[in-house]
């Protein structure tokens, strides 16, 4: 039992987001949610959600690779 708590314990450490400090995303946010809060707080900019949905989700993925743009769009 206590090997099981130790193993427990070790898992929830090395799955705890550490990129964000435990910032979560809720399913039904809209796009942008994840940066445009970040961005707002950290740097006291205004920000707006003028984004492309295709863009969202692997922003940078996408913007490495432009071309993937244009596949996609």
């Amino acid at each position: 039992m206590i090997t099981e708590m130790k193993a427990k314990c070790k898992h929830q450490e090395n799955h705890n987001p550490a990129l964000h400090k435990g910032y979560c995303v809720r399913n039904d946010s809209p796009c942008a949610s994840t940066m445009r809060p970040i961005l707002s707080a950290r740097l006291g900019l205004l920000t707006v959600d003028i984004g492309s949905p295709q863009l969202s989700m692997h922003f940078m993925r996408k913007m490495c690779c432009s071309s993937i743009i244009y596949q996609e769009t």
